[in-house]
């Protein structure tokens, strides 16, 4: 089976139209960079740990913000695989493939 899925954004209305389209599944209103509890007591609801996080970052977030996410869902919830879309660490990203392969 799928195991235990659970949605988290710190926009309300985010979450209003998540668990409208989603009935079933888990959504909680949240601010993980301020509230960076929160993940583990979604995984202590859940029984254990997370075998995916997707993390999905607005485009706004500074790459030291996105990085902090990684670490906090990394470490609450023990991941085998961890997806990040985010468009500053996509341009961080290619900046350094294009250095690289300039030399």
């Amino acid at each position: 089976g799928a195991g235990h899925a659970c949605g988290v954004d710190k926009s309300a209305e985010s979450v209003k139209e998540a668990k409208r389209r989603y009935p079933d599944l888990k959504f909680v209103c949240a601010d993980v960079l301020r509230n960076p509890g929160i993940l583990g007591i979604i995984r202590d609801e859940a029984g254990g740990s997370y075998n995916s996080v997707f993390i999905d970052i607005n485009g706004n977030r500074a790459a030291e913000a996105v990085a902090e996410v990684i670490q906090l869902a990394r470490t609450a919830l023990a991941p085998r695989l961890v997806v990040v879309k985010s468009t500053e660490m996509t341009r961080i990203l290619e900046k350094a493939m294009q250095a690289h392969d300039r030399n």
